[in-house]
């Protein structure tokens, strides 16, 4: 099951942020999915549909590259770094117009072959921080 949990959260990965396929949720992720970071929790299958969403819309040439993927248990961390260019609003910090890259890790909790839960960390704030002279 490990392997299939990697290959699925390879694909859920490949769906939601290459292809900004949203309606691969039901797929994926649990009914009753919790997304914890630092910005906000999202909950429930809409809520993240509505980030991926945001995520698209606020930065121009969104792009999220996958550095690695560790596995242990029916847990994964996905190492990612986002780049694009800020234009919209995003969690409350204003669009600064300039190019943006941040780093951070998400790490998934699989059951019966979905994410159930997941907590994410990255630098993002720092960048917006610099982007914006704050």
């Amino acid at each position: 099951m490990l392997q299939d949990n990697a290959q699925i959260a390879r694909e859920m990965y490949e769906e939601l942020f290459t292809n900004c396929n949203t309606a691969v949720l039901d797929q994926y992720v649990d009914e009753d999915f919790v997304y914890i970071n630092p910005m906000k929790a999202v909950r429930g299958r809409q809520q993240i549909a509505d980030l991926v969403d945001a995520q698209r819309e606020s930065f121009e040439g969104f792009h999220l590259q996958v550095d690695d993927f560790f596995v242990s248990g029916d847990r994964i961390a996905v190492q990612w770094t986002i780049t694009g260019k800020h234009v919209r609003d995003f969690f409350g910090t204003p669009a600064s117009g300039g190019s943006i890259r941040f780093s951070g890790v998400t790490i998934h909790k699989f059951l019966n072959g979905r994410s159930v839960e997941a907590t994410g960390y990255s630098n993002m704030h720092e960048v917006f921080a610099l982007s914006t002279g704050e």
